[in-house]
Parts: C-alpha cells; structure tokens; sequence
C-alpha cells in the first residue's frame, strides 16, 4: 500500500480546506496515511487531533489515518531521569473543593489561607485526559499533563517571565525531549521575489521599498519582510531519545519528515506556510504544499 505523510504544525494549518481536501484524496487513492502533529501546546495538539480524528472518521477508509502526537512519539523514547522531579507535587495537605465547568470536572487545592495552589481537571471528558495546573500566586507555574491512565506525559514550567521549558516524558517518567522557548528577541528577516508562490509568514510586515541591492528592476525583484512582533522568538530543543539538539524549530519538524516520511515512495505534505523555513533543511526532491 502506497503511503502519505502529513506534516501539522499550527491549529490553522489543520482548519484549512486545502489540508482536508488533499487528506481525503489520498484515503481515497487508497493511500495509507501518518499525520504528524508537531505542536507543543499539549491542549493545542489535542485540539487538532480531535479535529483530525472527526474529519477522518467521515472518510469511508478511515482505518488508513494514524495520528499521531509529539506525546505519543516521545512516550516509547528512551529519555534521562528528571533532576528537578517536576511531576512530584504534594498535594495531600491541601483542602480539595470540586467543581464542574463546562462539562470539566475540576478539583481545586488551596490552602488554609483560601489560595488556590493547584487545579486538577480533565482536558477532554470523553478521551479521560488529565492535567494539572500549579500556582505561584494568581499566576500558573506549571502544568503536567496525563494520559488515559493518569500517568504523566508533559511538564510545562516557567524559568522566567520571557522562558518557559516543556519537558515530554516517557513511560518510565524520563526525560525523551525537553524544549525550550524563548521569548522575545530579534526580528527575523526575509527576502521573496514578486512571482514568489510562498506566502509571505504570519505577523510579518512588508517594506514599502524595493531590496535595491538585490535587484536591478524593481518590478520583478524581490520584496523584503520583517516579523512583527513574533510570539515566540527561538526554541532550543533537546532530544534524549535520538541524542539530537536543534536550535531552530524547523530542522526538528524536518527531522520529524526524514524520520517517518524517510521512505523515497512516501508522498509528504506540509503546510505551504512552513516552507520558508523548511527549505533550507528538505534534502527530498518532491515536497506537496497544503
């Protein structure tokens, strides 16, 4: 059986008609299908997974379509044990109140002052996923997130105000990845020509001028972005299980790409808005946009 691999790296990328259209051609080609979500957001990933999994269960083949998440992924790596055991959190001398919020069950822990020190609530009823907020003050230090069988998965904590580290686990509670982001910094440059069929990135902003020392006709040359204020600014991202280390985000999505798309007969697809960023790193011939 032929197969295809989609690469999904943003909430927008999974809604657009584009995606969902070349995704139900290649079921109905008769394709087997891996869909990748790389998103680091746990509660973003799973929100596209569901997205995913209702619009491939429409599809008549719809046992072809494996999804699968960085927390799926890194779950079965091999990974080092946590220094800091951020996944230890006392929470036995704590008064419990329950609640439900649209449809959550939330169990709150707060102290005997009445400060709320940690919620636990399930992220989406009906698939038994868990996660647990933990507070400094009014603001969430840090969140670890469980599986259908409450063992955690992902820790997210912040170093500092411009510095949070999402730590994925395995099933040993190791470990597998650790990703950094930075926020703030520089603004990111690009250069594309006036025929380009890339899309200029998100939050950018177009100069009103020609690059005069790029080009000689300034009807045909190219045209020069900047980022505008982007959310976040770089990543550095540790994985213990390949024993690999990138400090860009798209050499880790095209590592993702060469490790389950590696096959020469795979077709890949990645989202049209990636691809500035990915090019630089795709050493394949044939590459589909959605």
């Amino acid at each position: 059986m032929a197969q295809a691999l989609f690469l999904v790296t943003s909430v927008h990328g999974a809604q657009k008609a584009n995606f969902k259209d070349r995704l139900r051609r290649m079921v109905d080609d008769g394709n087997e299908i891996k869909v990748i979500i790389s998103i680091f957001n746990y509660d973003e990933s799973q929100y596209v997974a569901a997205l995913i999994n209702e619009l491939a269960s429409s599809f008549r083949n719809h046992k072809q379509v494996e999804i699968l998440q960085l927390f799926d992924i890194f779950y079965k790596q091999q990974g080092m044990k946590d220094p800091d055991n951020e996944t230890d959190v006392d929470l036995a001398s704590l008064n419990v109140q329950k609640k439900v919020v649209k449809n959550h069950h939330i169990k709150v822990y707060s102290d005997d002052n009445g400060l709320v020190r940690a919620e636990l609530y399930e992220v989406l009823p009906q698939s038994g996923l868990y996660k647990l907020n933990c507070y400094k003050g009014s603001n969430v230090s840090k969140v670890i997130y469980y599986n259908e069988q409450k063992k955690p998965v992902a820790v997210t904590s912040q170093v500092n105000s411009n510095h949070w580290t999402t730590k994925f686990l395995n099933q040993n509670e190791a470990i597998s990845c650790c990703v950094d982001q930075l926020f703030g910094g520089p603004m990111q440059q690009y250069y594309l020509s006036k025929t380009s069929i890339i899309q200029s990135p998100e939050k950018s902003v177009k100069l009103s001028k020609p690059v005069s020392n790029l080009v000689d006709d300034e009807n045909t040359g190219n045209v020069k972005y900047v980022m505008k204020d982007s959310a976040v600014s770089s990543y550095v991202i540790s994985d213990y299980g390949n024993a690999s280390r990138y400090s860009d985000l798209a050499a880790f999505n095209v590592s993702l790409i060469n490790q389950y798309g590696g096959n020469s007969e795979t077709t890949v697809f990645i989202d049209l808005d990636d691809m500035i960023n990915f090019s630089k790193y795709l050493n394949r011939n044939v590459i589909f946009n959605y």
